[in-house]
This record gives C-alpha cells, sequence and structure tokens, in this order.
C-alpha cells in the first residue's frame, strides 16, 4: 500500500467536484472555490503548512522577510529571545524600558515591524553633501538619484517591461502612470554576468524613491538594481518572482543593534548579524495540478466549500454551520497531528499522604 504524504490540487479537484455547485464545474471554478475555502480557513489558526524555523541575516538593524512569508511570529537575535513588537513601539517615550539603548547587549534588541515595501531593499542615499566644496545641499539633492536597471536569465523576458512609480529627481513625481524599464538578459543567460554595462537599457530618468512596480508574468526571476553610471556602482533592490505582478515585502528592524561606522577613507563597515525565526506563511493559492495545498484536510475542504455554496445562496445560518463543521474538523486533525503520547499516571499514595498504604496478600 502506497501513500502520498502531502495533498496537491489535483487531489482537491477530483474529490471536492461533486460538492461545488452540484458538481457542475469546470476546474476553472472549481479552483477558485478551493481557494477561497482556503483563504477562509488558512487564518483561524496555525496549521501544518503554515508554521516554519527560518534563519536571515541582519545588516543594519534590518532585515526582509523572504517571498511567502507573512509575518514573524517569535525571534531570536544570536540566541536570545527577543519580543515581537508592532509599528507604534518605536514612538513609545514610555513603557517597556528605554527603546534605543545604544551598546546594549542583544537582550536589548527588540525586532519592530516597519511595514510593507515594494522592493527588499531602499535605493541608498548616494550622494553626500560638503559644503567647504562648495557645493549647495540642492546640488546633492539633485545628484542623489540613481537609474534603475532590471535582468532575468530568460530570452523572452527581454520583450517585457517593468512599471515603476515614485519619486525621481527633487523628490518630484515620475508621474501618473510611472515608468517604463526594460528587462535585459543576464549575458548568456547566467545571473550576475553583464557584457558592456554601458550599453544596457536602464531607466530613462533617475529615481530616488519607489513607491510601488508592476510587473508582467515573466519565465525567469527578475532583479532590480541602481546604478551609478559614472562609477559602475549597483545596488541590489529586489528579486521578483516569475509569477509575481506586484511585488510586495515586509521588513522588520531590531532596535539598539550597531550602526554603520563611515571610516576616513569612505568605506562603511556594516554590522550584521544572525537570526532565527519562527514564521507563518502567507496563504498561497495552487494554480497547477501538482501544487501543494495549503489546507490539508479535504473533508474540511468540503465543508467549507458547501458554506460557501450556500452564503452565495444567501442562506447564511446554514452556510455558518457549514464553517463552524469545518473549523472544528480542522481543529480535531491539528490536535490529532500536534498531540504528545501520554504516559500512565502513577501516584504513591503513601508519599502524597505520608502515611503506609496497607498491605493485602491474596491466598
Amino acid at each position: 500500500m502506497s501513500t502520498k504524504a502531502l495533498l496537491t490540487l489535483a487531489d482537491g479537484r477530483s474529490f471536492l467536484a461533486p460538492f461545488i455547485d452540484g458538481g457542475s464545474c469546470d476546474n476553472t471554478v472549481i479552483d477558485a472555490r478551493i481557494r477561497e475555502a482556503g483563504e477562509r480557513l488558512y487564518p483561524k489558526a496555525d496549521w501544518k503548512l503554515s508554521i516554519r524555523r527560518l534563519r536571515v541575516q541582519v545588516r543594519n538593524e534590518h532585515f526582509c522577510l523572504p517571498m511567502g512569508v507573512e509575518r514573524v511570529m517569535t525571534a531570536a537575535l544570536e540566541g536570545v529571545p527577543a519580543p515581537l513588537m508592532g509599528p507604534a513601539y518605536e514612538f513609545m517615550s514610555t513603557g517597556p524600558g528605554d527603546l534605543e539603548i545604544n551598546g546594549a547587549t542583544t537582550a536589548a534588541c527588540i525586532p519592530i515591524d516597519i511595514g510593507e515595501f515594494p522592493t527588499q531593499f531602499d535605493i541608498p542615499n548616494y550622494a553626500k553633501y560638503d559644503s567647504t566644496a562648495g557645493q549647495t545641499q540642492a546640488d546633492a539633492a539633485a545628484e542623489d538619484n540613481l537609474y534603475l536597471l532590471a535582468f532575468s536569465p530568460e530570452a523572452d523576458d527581454t520583450a517585457l517591461e517593468l512599471t515603476i512609480r515614485g519619486y525621481g529627481q527633487r523628490a518630484h513625481s515620475l508621474g501618473a502612470t510611472g515608468i517604463k524599464l526594460a528587462i535585459n538578459r543576464w549575458a548568456l543567460g547566467v545571473e550576475g554576468q553583464i557584457e558592456n554595462l554601458a550599453d544596457v537599457p536602464r531607466s530613462a530618468v533617475t529615481v530616488r524613491t519607489i513607491e510601488r512596480i508592476y510587473k508582467p508574468a515573466t519565465k525567469g526571476h527578475v532583479t532590480l538594481y541602481a546604478l551609478n553610471p559614472s562609477t559602475g556602482e549597483m545596488w541590489f533592490l529586489a528579486k521578483m518572482e516569475p509569477d509575481t505582478t506586484i511585488p510586495s515585502y515586509r521588513r522588520y528592524r531590531f532596535s539598539n543593534m550597531s550602526m554603520p561606522v563611515v571610516n576616513d577613507d569612505h568605506t562603511v563597515t556594516r554590522g550584521y548579524t544572525w537570526a532565527s525565526l519562527l514564521v507563518k506563511m502567507e496563504h498561497v493559492a495552487a494554480l497547477y495540478a501538482d501544487d501543494i495545498l495549503p489546507i490539508q484536510h479535504l473533508s474540511a475542504l468540503k465543508l467549507m466549500c458547501m458554506a460557501l455554496t450556500e452564503e452565495n445562496r444567501g442562506n447564511l445560518q446554514v452556510s455558518n454551520s457549514y464553517e463552524t463543521l469545518a473549523f472544528r474538523a480542522m481543529l480535531e486533525k491539528k490536535a490529532d497531528e500536534e498531540g504528545l503520547p501520554t504516559s500512565p499516571t502513577i501516584v504513591d499514595m503513601g508519599a502524597e499522604r505520608d502515611r503506609l498504604v496497607p498491605y493485602y496478600s491474596v491466598r
């Protein structure tokens, strides 16, 4: 007898088809209903495939969650547990201790959720204002803009473009519709290889801040860089998945970490360390027949699909009953998966009550 460890979309289609609108639907409708049922059940608790342990590099106090990760549940910096705080924590002036204890131990480093961003890293603050050289702040601001480059290993992606919305020189808007950015191919399709950088198409204007990126579906991963054409310096900004069309990344900041140090030769020594994270994964809908279902319980999905059918018909009371049953089925499976083996409890009554237990013999 063979068993399959994880359920796929193909399993869901064959099992759930009779319970979706009377079994009269094609795969498009079935897939949409499975996705909706999963979206309703997924946030109710932590399920089999929703929790994962990660190790990330923390650089300049910050780290970005990988694609597919919804949020950090708990964190430990260099083996020291760190309480997780929301975006408002850094604005507190009183409460659980000082917020910025520079030079403190890792026990004082607290991860703070700083929100959602269109890229994994910001465009760097490149220009340096130098009043002794006769440079004005306006001159520095004008120079503090870099061009954008995009690369893919696939030749077919070079016919596509990204749309970038944000702000350019002197913080002027890039326009209501943004600017177009051609996708280049890595030299010979080898990631990281560039030939004749000066000839590689880049953004038509310099960009200071990216507010949003719109990307078509591509065959390969698209990598975005900021470029200073005068020096050839490039800064990594984001690496976007092929199926992603509007990239979004969640970032966190550890308070009280060592800040970067600017050396006499103008190089920068950047502090970094590693953190262990327990994270909640995003609900990612299954698109292809062999994709893994986020909810690994066909009976619960069946009940939730039936709940959605009744909800669409306006039978909310019946729908709520089915949804309750679906949630109960999920909780029972969760308890079965996570339950620990029990040992018999042995109580020594003599020791408990500080007295002897009579000995009886059978003859």
